[in-house]
């Protein structure tokens, strides 16, 4: 399993002792941007930062999971999409509140959200639900997005039935004559 590790955010010092950042930081006219760095300054960490936006903003949450969804249906990255759960968990009142809401046992959701492996989609979607959100199928718009198979000779079901193939999207097993 790939961890992720909190970064700290230091305040630059100058050997004079200035501080750049805030230098920088007080010449921001933008006050909803002063508010946003004022609170990661507190925070300390990025994905603190995002739970306690995504804790008093349920809407946010949902598109960050959106996003991290399409990112993983993309690329694969599942550490990333379950990093997104946990933190989206997190912020809507930790695993225990989600078991409750699920019926899942707060172990098996512990396990199935820092596991190396995506959750399976009935897993996936009652987890979604009960945070709030929907699994749902829309088309691609972006036809160079779609997924590319992991091999390259595939067997459709049609043709499976009609050839007695047991293993159906798999290569077929080969054998070498020594």
């Amino acid at each position: 399993m790939r961890h992720t590790h909190p970064r700290k955010l230091q305040v630059y010092q100058t050997p004079n002792g200035r501080e750049p950042f805030t230098e920088w930081f007080e010449s921001i006219q933008n006050q909803e941007t002063q508010d946003t760095i004022q609170k990661m300054k507190k925070l300390r960490t990025w994905r603190a930062y995002l739970t306690g936006r995504f804790a008093a903003n349920p809407e946010a949450a949902i598109r960050y999971l959106k996003f991290s969804l399409e990112e993983y249906q993309i690329d694969r990255d599942t550490p990333l999409l379950l990093l997104a759960l946990r933190t989206v968990v997190e912020s809507q009142g930790g695993i225990s509140v989600l078991a409750n809401k699920t019926g899942i046992a707060p172990e098996s959701l512990s396990n199935i959200l820092s596991s190396d492996e995506a959750p399976r989609i009935d897993t996936l979607g009652t987890i979604l639900n009960a945070l709030g959100c929907l699994l749902l199928i829309e088309p691609i718009a972006d036809t160079n997005h779609r997924l590319k198979p992991k091999c390259e000779e595939r067997t459709d079901v049609n043709t499976a039935a009609q050839k007695g193939v047991e293993h159906i999207g798999e290569p077929p097993l080969t054998t070498s004559s020594q």
